[in-house]
Formats: structure tokens, sequence, C-alpha cells
């Protein structure tokens, strides 16, 4: 059970560099084929096809930014057979350091012929949400 968390837990930090250092291929690599992402404000994505395309525009975007993304000091993991999950804190942070974005990550894990791969990702803020406001005719 011990290398099984291990192996995940290297899965989690390969998909932090593979993020911040802009590699969408690497990224992608980490998921299963059916995998699904649902990341916040933005319908859930089916399988790598659609986590691609999600992943080009994100880490554009990030990049652009000059953000980047890491654990915050809260989290677990756990493994069973050839299932885990993983839930922790996250933070995005700008170019100077400041922290712009925190919030809970859960990602399911899979054991496929020895390797384990993303199978469902989610996340979102802690940032306040904002209620819609009412239109007004």
């Amino acid at each position: 059970m011990a290398v099984d968390e291990a192996e995940i837990r290297a899965v989690s930090l390969a998909w932090k560099e593979a993020f911040n250092t802009g590699d969408t291929a690497a990224v992608l690599a980490l998921y299963a084929e059916d995998a699904v992402l649902a990341a916040p404000g933005a319908p859930a994505v089916l399988g790598k096809a659609a986590i691609r395309e999600y992943f080009e525009q994100t880490i554009a975007a990030f990049k652009a930014a000059g953000l980047t993304v890491a654990d915050a000091p809260i989290g677990d993991l756990r493994a069973s057979g050839d299932l885990g999950f993983q839930w922790m804190t996250y933070r995005i942070s700008d170019r100077s350091g400041a922290v712009v974005d925190a919030g809970k990550l859960l990602t399911l894990y899979q054991r496929n012929n020895g390797k384990w791969m993303i199978v469902g990702d989610t996340w979102n803020s802690d940032l306040e949400a904002h209620a819609p406001q009412p239109r007004h005719s």
C-alpha cells in the first residue's frame, strides 16, 4: 500500500511539474482514455481529446498570466487494490509569488497494466462565489 501511495504521489507531482512548464502532452499522458475532468465554472469534460483541448487553453492562459499551481499543506491519499484517491488543497500564485487563488481538489486514480492513471479530476476555489445578480427589466 505504501508503494501504491508513493506511485500516486509521483503522478500528482508529475502533473504539477508538467502543467507549470506548459507541457500539455505530459499532463495528458497522466489521464486514462475515458477520464472525466470537472473544472470549476465549466461543463464536465470526458475523454482525452476533450481533456487535451481544455488543457491546451488553460495552460496557455496560465503561462500568459505567469501563474503556477502548487499543493498547499493539507491533504490525504489512499489506495486499495487498483483504485486510489487523493484530496488536497492547492494554491495558484502569480509571478511575484502572491497567491491569487486557493482551493481543494479530488483526483481519482486507477491502476491499469501496473500504471496509475487519473480517471477523475475535480477542484474548486475557496474564493467567495458570487451569487447571480437579478436582471432588471
